[in-house]
């Protein structure tokens, strides 16, 4: 098979794969707002407070708000400045909240004085959300994740570094492209939405390999 002909088959899998994920979004999204009602309503008749009820809730708002903004983000929604500290913090409280998750050190390193940048909420809770969940699985055993971000010059740079074997060499050129991943039980999509998020905010995603794993992702920073 020639090049030419293996990109435009994966370039017509692709567009197949966007047509029949916008609409299970949708049907989802129509899905969780049944559900957000109904937890709510009976989050309302409990007799006392229950956290339990109240992560549920909040479980079934992020994800509604999730496709909502998967959806508006397809039809390119404007997007808002914002503080990146709050996805950031966001992302990791979800993130810990994981039922396969394997306790580990985390640092985490907000940007001071704030660092602004352009984009939504809830696509960049799951941009970080992916990255470090993603820094988890290299971890089957533990061991420690950084999570932070500065700034450079006019860029926001946000990283997800962890202690873990690293990435194969031969898997490396090929971690940002859609239904590829060297996970047995991967759909090989995560690092390509979080390359997609990147792009559509006029940024960049980048990984490099010293002693674990780094994912960098570049931001504009909003004035």
């Amino acid at each position: 098979m020639t090049e030419d002909l293996a990109t435009i088959l994966q370039t017509n899998r692709l567009a197949q794969v966007g047509v029949h994920t916008s609409g299970l979004m949708h049907e989802l999204h129509n899905l969780f707002t049944g559900m957000l009602l109904l937890t709510q309503r009976l989050q309302a008749r409990a007799s006392e407070s229950d956290p339990e009820w109240a992560a549920l809730t909040a479980a079934t708002q992020r994800a509604r708000e999730l496709l909502n903004e998967r959806l508006g983000f397809l039809r390119e929604d404007e997007a808002h400045r914002l503080d990146l500290a709050g996805p950031m913090e966001t992302a990791l409280r979800w993130v810990q909240m994981h039922p396969r998750f394997v306790p580990m050190g985390f640092l985490l390193q907000l940007p001071t004085p704030p660092l602004w940048v352009k984009g939504s909420h809830t696509l960049l809770v799951q941009l970080c959300s992916n990255l470090l969940q993603n820094a988890c699985e290299a971890l089957p055993d533990g061991g420690s994740i950084v999570f932070s971000a500065r700034r450079e010059g006019e860029q926001a740079v946000l990283t997800v570094r962890d202690n873990g074997a690293g990435i194969p060499e031969a898997q490396q050129a090929s971690l940002f492209l859609p239904l590829s991943s060297g996970k047995a039980e991967g759909r090989g999509l995560g690092l390509f939405v979080c390359a997609t998020i990147c792009h559509s905010l006029g940024g960049s995603i980048s990984y490099t390999q010293a002693g674990g794993s780094a994912f960098q992702v570049r931001l504009p920073v909003a004035s």
